[in-house]
């Protein structure tokens, strides 16, 4: 079952936010209303995009040789389907134990990523004002194909995604829904190797997994500046304030 707290604390911060507000209006309401489907769109497509970032830089980093990651496609469709396949390629390789709980919830949950971005398409093109019923059963289908994904990408919440200062200052940590701070190599517990990676990605935005003390570089898809965080997958960007 869904740990909402879970979602609003751990996840990505554009993931969690939009959730998170989401769930307000849900109760501020007492019912689903289609108004505020954008909301679960939005926390869709950043979910996917951390994702597919995380899953690209982690590629990349295993210095696989064939055919590269593409990085820039804001097109929903062929983003999500470029997607399932370098995670089809890492479990031919059998190398999805390198990070588990990220290839196999997107293969399987490929179908129902298709048919929420089915479900995309139909709001972009419903007239607000007509077809409320059929909008209300398409949201709720959302929701509930959402909260799965919540469940089984639960890698999320375990990860975490920052601007890289250098190994020398604190990063802006986003996750939840507000921005932090955090000291990937503490003081006390210098690691000659990834106080190289911290120092070779300075001004990045990175990925860390803890469990596996492995640092990932995103650069390639994603980038914060001047308060503006944004991801070349799905072309989409967010205002972020950050925290003094």
């Amino acid at each position: 079952m869904l740990n909402v707290r879970r979602v609003l604390e751990d996840y990505p911060l554009p993931v969690a936010l939009h959730y998170a507000r989401f769930v307000e209006a849900q109760e501020q309401t007492g019912i689903p209303d289609p108004s505020a489907f954008k909301l679960l769109r939005s926390s869709f497509l950043w979910m996917m995009s951390f994702t597919g970032g995380l899953l690209f830089g982690l590629y990349r980093k295993l210095a696989l040789k064939g055919e590269q990651p593409q990085w820039k496609d804001g097109n929903y469709e062929s983003c999500a389907a470029h997607i399932h396949r370098f995670a089809r390629r890492l479990h031919v390789l059998n190398l999805e134990g390198r990070l588990p709980g990220l290839v196999q919830p997107l293969l399987l949950h490929r179908d129902n990523i298709v048919k929420m971005i089915e479900i995309i398409r139909f709001f972009e093109s419903s007239d607000t004002a007509d077809n409320q019923a059929e909008q209300l059963s398409y949201l709720i289908t959302f929701q509930y194909l959402l909260e799965n994904l919540f469940v089984d990408l639960s890698l999320l919440g375990r990860v975490e995604y920052f601007q890289n200062t250098g190994p020398a200052w604190p990063a802006i940590l986003f996750r939840g829904q507000k921005t932090s701070t955090i000291r990937i190599l503490p003081a006390y517990a210098r690691v000659s190797s990834l106080e190289k990676e911290l120092e070779s990605f300075a001004h990045h935005l990175c990925v860390y997994v803890p469990s596996r003390k492995m640092l990932i570089d995103l650069s390639d898809g994603f980038s914060f500046e001047e308060g503006m965080l944004k991801s070349s997958l799905f072309e989409l960007e967010m205002h972020v304030d950050v925290s003094e």
